[in-house]
């Protein structure tokens, strides 16, 4: 395995940036006093939980890789996604292995409300060091988007492959039974390092294999409509 990065983002530019993809994905991008008094009572949540937030990522970079298909190779890994087989492989100039985490974990208790909002700003957060991690790594060449288990055609199991590939350890996440990360609240996947070529293969809905019914709960969905 090739030389793996730590990345910790400034806790500051990590919470505006939460804050940014929480009141998207809570329904909060509304006017009126209703709205106002929920964004005020999310941003006292975050007050609370904040100190136990610890933002982190691990990733490591690939030069040497082949794509055939719905394949990718790496260091003698195999990573399968049905996105994968639109990608031109002559776009791609490497690539990057990655894990990303809010390394927070919601406790029980408080009410349902508060709940709520803690799993959301879990998300966020987690959304934002990969956000941020992705901007980091578009520095020297343009990156595309992340490809991970669940999302564009890439079976849950994959998670266990992309361990494989870049020490979690070093992003402060592990690999508990069934393909979970802990702390709950993290994230792995792929990004391509690309050229002036590359063309990205259609949205991650396109390649969704869930029920309809589970949409309105699809932070992939709720990001881009």
């Amino acid at each position: 395995m090739n030389r793996t990065l730590r990345f910790v983002p400034d806790i500051s530019l990590c919470a505006q940036r939460a804050e940014e993809i929480f009141i998207k994905e809570a329904g909060l991008d509304r006017e009126g006093e209703k709205y106002c008094s929920m964004r005020e009572e999310a941003r006292l949540v975050l007050g609370e939980i904040l100190p136990e937030m610890k933002p982190a990522a691990a990733y490591t970079y690939y030069s040497d890789f082949e794509l055939n298909g719905r394949e990718l190779e790496v260091d003698g890994e195999i990573l399968t996604c049905e996105a994968f087989g639109k990608i031109g492989s002559d776009s791609i100039r490497g690539l990057w292995v990655f894990a990303a985490t809010s390394g927070f974990t919601s406790e029980e208790g408080g009410s349902v409300l508060r709940q709520v909002y803690e799993d959301i700003w879990g998300t966020a957060f987690t959304d934002a060091v990969r956000e941020l991690l992705l901007e980091k790594m578009s520095g020297d060449c343009p990156v595309s988007r992340s490809f991970g288990p669940g999302f564009y055609g890439m079976d849950v199991s994959e998670i266990r492959v992309i361990a494989g590939l870049t020490d979690f350890d070093a992003a402060g996440v592990s690999l508990a039974d069934r393909s979970l990360l802990m702390p709950e609240k993290s994230c792995a996947g792929i990004v391509f390092s690309v050229n002036e070529s590359y063309r990205h293969p259609g949205s991650a809905c396109s390649y969704c294999k869930g029920s309809s019914r589970g949409c309105n709960m699809c932070y992939e969905r709720l990001l881009n409509k």
